[in-house]
C-alpha cells in the first residue's frame, strides 16, 4: 500500500477485522507499520505495509488494581532523549531488560530513567505523580512514549479543572509525591503503593477511573 494511507481507511479496516473475529466488546488492537523489503538500511522505495491484530479483553471497563504496585528504579540502561524515542518501535530491548530486572527484584514494575537522570516512563506505561493536588508527568522531550491514555488523562484532568504540569521529573519527585500512578490504554490506571520505604494513597486514581469508565459507557469522545 502507499505510505499515505489515511486514518479513516485504517479505522474501516480495524472495524472490519473486529467483525470478522466476532469481537463485539472490549478489544486490544495492535497496528504495526513497516517498510516493504528492499534496500536494507538504504530504502529502495518508500512503500509501506501494515498488520492489524485484534484480541478480546476480559473486561469492558477499567478496573483499578486492588493492591498498589511495588516499584523501583531501573538504572542499568538509560533512554536517550531524542525525537526517535517518541516513536513506539519494534526495538523493545530496553523494556525487555527492565522487565527481567524487575522480576529478579520481585517488583511489580519499574521506572526507566533518561540519559539526564530524569524519569522517562515505566516498562509499558506513562508515569504520573500527584503532589499537593497538582498532577505531574514527564514531558515528551524526556524520552517517554506519548501514550494514548497519557493524553486522555491529561485532557480529562484539565476538563475537571486540575492543574497538569508536563515537565522534567527526577527520582526525588517519587519521595515527595502523595500519589504515583501508571497509565496505558489497556490497563487504564494502575496506582503505585510503594517505592522503597515510601507509601502512597490512591484517592485521585479512584476518581479518575470512575470518570474514565463513564466516558467508556457513554462513548463520549475526548
Amino acid at each position: 500500500i502507499s505510505s499515505s494511507f489515511s486514518e479513516a481507511y485504517l479505522e474501516k479496516e480495524i472495524i472490519s477485522l473486529l467483525h470478522k473475529n466476532q469481537i463485539t466488546d472490549g478489544a486490544r488492537v495492535r497496528l504495526s507499520v513497516f517498510r516493504n523489503t528492499g534496500g536494507y538500511y538504504t530504502p529502495s522505495s518508500s512503500e509501506t505495509s501494515f498488520l492489524i491484530e485484534t484480541k478480546p479483553l476480559e473486561e469492558n471497563y477499567y478496573l483499578l488494581n486492588v493492591r498498589g504496585l511495588s516499584i523501583d528504579i531501573y538504572e542499568e540502561q538509560k533512554k536517550h532523549t531524542n525525537k526517535l524515542n517518541s516513536i513506539k518501535s519494534a526495538n523493545a530491548l530496553i523494556y525487555v531488560l527492565a522487565g527481567i530486572w524487575k522480576q529478579e527484584k520481585g517488583m511489580d514494575d519499574c521506572i526507566l530513567l533518561n540519559d539526564t537522570g530524569n524519569i522517562a516512563e515505566a516498562t509499558g506505561s506513562n508515569v504520573f505523580v500527584v503532589f499537593n493536588g497538582v498532577f505531574y508527568t514527564p514531558s515528551i522531550n524526556q524520552g517517554c512514549i506519548p501514550g494514548v491514555m497519557r493524553q486522555n488523562i491529561i485532557s480529562l484532568l484539565k476538563k475537571q479543572g486540575s492543574e497538569v504540569q508536563e515537565c522534567p521529573l527526577n527520582a526525588n519527585a517519587l519521595l515527595r509525591a502523595d500519589e504515583v500512578f501508571f497509565t496505558n490504554v489497556i490497563n487504564g490506571i494502575q496506582w503505585v503503593g510503594a517505592y522503597k520505604m515510601k507509601r502512597y494513597f490512591n484517592n485521585a486514581c479512584r476518581v479518575l477511573v470512575e470518570r474514565l469508565n463513564k466516558i467508556v459507557e457513554e462513548k463520549i469522545p475526548y
